[in-house]
């Protein structure tokens, strides 16, 4: 891994990572346009993202209408995203999805002020992690979060990240169908993967990256795979999005 933090290729990926299914999934930011706004200028970092402007876009080769439409939208999608899939956004070596979620759910938005003493005691960061492990993660979440403070600020004031069990104000406060439920998504959705984890997590659910014992919900897309057989493997229950979108629409 390049230590420089300001290497072009770095920025790059940072960036496309950010966009990524296992980040806020911005769909159409993807390698070539990514490296196509750092050519230009319009971007040099990730928090940039937040302040392009249309006009800005339809100047650059091969953009129009629609295109430029559909990732200013895409961006904008993300900003009241799942903490969780903020934290893992962020690139943090050490810090993938399930530790992400780890750290999401045991502090909330709290997360950005907790000590590397307080994030080392947490349990559960995987069944096989040991004592060194999560004193491993939680070192570098904590030295990332030291280096990066003002760009977590910038990003902060752009993104609301959605923290766990948190109901939108307009929400009634009520339990939902998936309330204390463990639920994996599997295979091609309709929706955006983002936006369904951000609705299960308002319904109080917990989003897991693998299938185990303790799921209580797969829920199947097309093409599910190895999810689906362990799954029946494990006689653990699994929806279609048929099922998952009544469940959303009425949660009682």
């Amino acid at each position: 891994m390049c230590p420089n933090g300001a290497c072009p290729a770095r920025v790059q990926e940072s960036i496309v990572y950010f966009a990524s299914k296992q980040g806020l999934e911005i769909k159409g930011l993807g390698v070539k346009v990514a490296r196509q706004l750092l050519q230009v200028g319009l971007i040099q970092g990730v928090a940039d993202l937040y302040t392009l402007q249309k006009q800005d876009l339809l100047k650059l080769e091969g953009w129009q209408e629609k295109r430029a439409d559909n990732l200013i939208k895409a961006i904008n999608n993300t900003k009241h995203a799942p903490l969780w899939r903020f934290l893992c956004a962020l690139g943090i070596e050490h810090v993938g999805r399930g530790a992400s979620q780890m750290l999401a759910n045991a502090f909330g938005l709290e997360i950005f002020s907790k000590t590397y003493e307080e994030i080392k005691e947490l349990k559960g960061f995987g069944k096989h992690s040991s004592k060194n492990d999560r004193s491993k993660i939680a070192h570098s979440f904590v030295e990332w979060m030291r280096k990066n403070k003002a760009l977590v600020e910038v990003l902060l004031s752009h993104i609301a990240p959605t923290p766990p069990h948190a109901l939108p104000l307009s929400a009634p406060s009520v339990g939902g169908f998936f309330v204390g439920k463990n639920v994996v998504l599997t295979g091609t959705l309709s929706r955006p993967r983002a936006q369904i984890c951000q609705e299960l997590e308002r319904q109080g659910a917990h989003i897991q990256t693998g299938v185990t014992k303790n799921t209580d919900y797969l829920i199947c897309g097309a093409n599910p795979g190895s999810k689906l057989t362990k799954a029946q493997s494990l006689g653990v229950q699994t929806l279609d999005e048929k099922a998952l979108l009544s469940h959303l629409d009425q949660p009682d």
